[in-house]
Order: structure tokens, then sequence, then C-alpha cells
């Protein structure tokens, strides 16, 4: 799929980039100063290799982002995070989910689900090559991409960002799991949504959106529909 490949762009460029001034350029109908000097909110020059071609962009991601993931947090926790990336091809944003399973284990999760005013929202994740940038932090992050459904879950959590939102992600044991317990059912790992990690997806929303992002051309772009 389109937006999986260039999602592990994000991904990649998130875990090796240095800091850099970030260029005026974007995708012509993205304005990419929406998310420049704002508190919070680190955007960076990128360089990434899509089908054999090197091309230029920007990442944009929170800035507390890295340093949350590398940090040591209790146990059950799963932190949500935005990223947008700005390529020549269009313009993308994605959710991080960092995990800190039990000691040893590294869940392969696969779906994320989303409880928002009686409706469950279910986001398909891949593994996350954010993992090469961990090391004594989360054991385990997967992506999901923004896709239609995944719109309608931004747009339902904007309305009751006040409300306490419940999510789980679901995925197969690790291999050691398997082996030292003999068990080969689902691990769910279930968790609430921060009030900090609801108001920066909302943001981002937001602010995607103000910079063009959710323009229909560019939606049919990265959903593949062209």
């Amino acid at each position: 799929m389109k937006t999986k490949k260039k999602l592990a762009s994000v991904m990649l460029a998130a875990a090796i980039a240095a800091a850099a001034s970030v260029p005026a350029w974007a995708t012509e109908s993205f304005d990419l100063s929406v998310f420049q000097g704002i508190e919070g909110i680190t955007a960076e020059q990128q360089s990434v290799k899509v089908d054999d071609t090197m091309v230029s962009g920007a990442i944009v991601w929170p800035t507390s982002y890295l340093q949350t993931a590398n940090d040591e947090q209790p146990v059950g926790t799963v932190r949500v995070y935005p990223m947008v990336e700005s390529l020549q091809d269009g313009d993308y944003m994605a959710f991080i989910f960092c995990c800190y399973p039990e000691e040893g284990t590294s869940p392969l999760f696969y779906e994320a689900e989303l409880d928002i005013a009686g409706v469950t929202h279910t986001l398909e994740t891949a593994p996350s090559m954010m993992d090469l940038a961990l090391s004594e932090g989360a054991r385990s992050s997967v992506t999901s991409p923004l896709t239609r459904d995944s719109l309608t879950m931004l747009q339902s959590l904007a309305e009751h960002r006040d409300e306490e939102i419940h999510g789980r992600l679901r995925g197969m044991p690790d291999i050691r799991q398997m082996y030292t317990t003999g068990s080969k059912e689902d691990v769910v790992m279930e968790f609430v949504l921060t009030q900090e990690d609801k108001d920066t997806l909302i943001d981002f929303y937001n602010r995607f959106g103000m910079a063009g992002g959710l323009r229909e051309d560019n939606l049919r772009a990265i959903f593949g529909e062209e």
C-alpha cells in the first residue's frame, strides 16, 4: 500500500533526524508554517529514500515524543503521538503507539481500538521503525497511518475531548512468550488516553487541516484512491 510505504519513511526519519532548520519547501499546497515556531512542536528537514529515489521534505512531531519514548514508564502505559510528514507526492499523518508491556515481553500488536461516545474505532497497526530509537524505554511501538476511518475517529475525539477515552492494543505474543508460556492467545493491553495525548492529537489534526493536508486531492492520493 502506498500509505504504508511512506509510513516507514516517517518512522525512520524520526529515528535518525538531526536538528535542522525547516525549509519553506513542502508540497505546493501544504503550508508548513502552521507547525513552525510553536512551543512543543518539532519540525525538521528530512531526506528519505522512496522507490530508490531520494526526496526532500519535512517531518513534524510533538517535542516530548522522543524523550517520553526513551524514559522508563510504568508497566501498562500506552502513549499515543501524532506525526506529520510532507513529501513531494503527498502530505501524510500517522499515529505512534508507544507501549510499556510487562518486563521481558514485546507483543506484536496488529490493531488498536479507541472507544469514543459508545463507538469503537479500530485502527490497523504495524511495527514501527521507531523501535530503532528506543533503548531502555518503550519495549514495543506500533504505528497506524491516517485513513478514512481514523479521520472519523479524530473528528469524534475532538467532540468528546473532555470525556474519558478507553483504548486497547491487540496483538500476538512474541516468540519468547509463546515458548515460555505455551500460549498463542492474543495479548490485549488496555489503556486510557491521557488528556495531554488527546489535546496533542486534536491539535495536530487541526493544524494538518489548516496546512492543507485534509484537502480532498491529498486524501485521495495518500489513501491510494487515485
